[in-house]
């Protein structure tokens, strides 16, 4: 069994997670806001409401309302970022 998770916010920003049959977790993303060419996380750990990745050297946290971007070395002017999710689909398969 695999499962699939997305989240749409503001615009263009897209964060997807697969799960393959062997519970491996990658989140993809598409994130202009963020980087221009689409970038790939690792999954770290769970939260109460959350789950969180590692990226290009910033920590990624998932929610079903909420995405938070936490110490991005290419922008270092914000310490964090969260977006609003517009959008939240699941499907196991």
């Amino acid at each position: 069994m695999s499962t699939f998770q997305g989240t749409q916010v503001g615009g263009d920003q897209r964060f997807v997670v697969c799960e393959d049959q062997t519970a491996t977790r990658i989140m993809r993303a598409v994130a202009p806001a963020l980087r221009p060419d689409p970038l790939e996380g690792v999954f770290f750990t769970f939260t109460a409401n959350s789950q969180q990745f590692v990226a290009d050297g910033m920590k990624i946290d998932l929610a079903r309302a909420t995405i938070t971007v936490t110490d991005d070395p290419k922008h270092p002017e914000f310490r964090a970022v969260t977006w609003t999710v517009n959008e939240y689909w699941s499907a196991v398969y």
